[in-house]
């Protein structure tokens, strides 16, 4: 068999056993999340860079905002691992299919990675809550070191791909041995992970009770909190659903674990973007619709792709403004003042994360 058929076959492979009717609800499903973040990206860039001086002033901004520039580098690593995969089912000179595999292969891993950080730093924000919420005194503390970890962020993807480096090895030594050791290992970590931000995200339901008991109006408008919260929630939610999913392909329709993970995986790369700009979206509504009901398609453009408006000549930078202005009305407490709890000594980030 020479060197292009092999390559075809590893294409092939892809879809020998997802003719299942599970596999394929998930699939689509995939698909679906794809095709809403591929809507919905252009909206979520323009309003980041519109509202940026607004959430800059925000205790979390630096997660939020390495959560931002990820989704940037997800969008294209999404759009270049599905495009590798649908030309490398097309050509049949070797050269070409090995490019198309490679580049396949690493765009997904990547993608992989980076949403397993992202992930990461969402439920380290829901302990980060929970930590400053019954704990008030260790604010000043837990900023910093949040600080500090986000100065260092390049740890979470070194950790996680020595993670893939040791499953990779794993690997490789079980094809010589004939022992299932990767499929431990694999099934350990997914397992381990996944409950670390299903119990993240549980510990929002403390605070959830203990705000009923004192809930004001500027509780409901903490807004940078409820994005957060929202987040954490919904990737929750479709972990929960992916791993029952993920039960059914293997006691009902015989799935190979390999694939079952690879699935799992390629889930929560393309449903987490998705949570995540959904969850900007909703809680930046009035933003969101100055912009649907004033849209030029100009100035939209020209926002996303930093061209500066000059504010005396161009008509269009009232439509920014009024974004701004919806943005800056959408109760969002600020580390310049707030004036929400009058905690003698503490600054408006205390007051947010107080709350």
């Amino acid at each position: 068999m020479n060197r292009s058929a092999e390559l075809k076959n590893l294409f092939a492979l892809l879809n020998k056993e997802h003719n299942t009717t599970t596999y394929v609800i998930l699939n689509y499903l995939t698909l679906l999340f794809i095709l809403c973040s591929s809507i919905i990206f252009p909206f979520y860039v323009y309003l980041n860079k519109v509202n940026r001086s607004r959430d800059e002033s925000v205790s979390i901004f630096p997660i939020t905002n390495h959560l931002y520039k990820i989704m940037k580098v997800t969008f294209l690593l999404m759009f270049v691992s599905n495009i590798c995969f649908y030309c490398g089912r097309y050509f049949d000179e070797s050269l070409l299919l090995v490019f198309f595999a490679l580049s396949c292969v690493l765009s997904i891993n990547a993608l992989d990675i980076i949403t397993q950080v992202a992930q990461l730093m969402i439920s380290l924000l829901a302990i980060r809550k929970f930590i400053t919420y019954f704990l008030p005194s260790s604010i000043q503390t837990v900023i910093k070191i949040q600080n500090w970890l986000f100065s260092k962020s390049w740890m979470f993807y070194v950790g996680f791909i020595i993670k893939d480096l040791v499953a990779l090895i794993i690997s490789f030594r079980e094809l010589h041995s004939g022992s299932d050791d990767n499929f431990r290992f694999g099934i350990i970590s997914y397992i381990s992970l996944n409950t670390f931000h299903i119990a993240s995200a549980l510990l929002y339901v403390p605070i959830a009770i203990r705000m009923k008991h004192r809930e004001t109006m500027s509780l409901k408008k903490n807004k940078p909190q409820r994005y957060i919260v929202w987040q954490t929630l919904l990737i929750m939610v479709f972990k929960i659903i992916s791993t029952i999913l993920a039960i059914l392909l293997y006691f009902l329709e015989v799935v190979s674990i390999d694939t079952i993970l690879r699935a799992l995986y390629f889930f929560d790369a393309t449903s987490t973007p998705l949570i995540v700009q959904i969850s900007y979206l909703f809680n930046n509504k009035k933003s969101l619709k100055t912009l649907l009901l004033n849209f030029k398609f100009a100035n939209f453009i020209r926002v996303l792709l930093n061209i500066e408006v000059k504010s005396a000549v161009l008509p269009e930078a009232n439509e920014i403004a009024m974004v701004q202005k919806a943005g800056s009305s959408e109760g969002v407490e600020t580390g310049k003042g707030i004036a929400v709890i009058d905690v003698p000594g503490s600054t408006g980030k205390d007051v947010e994360d107080r709350l």
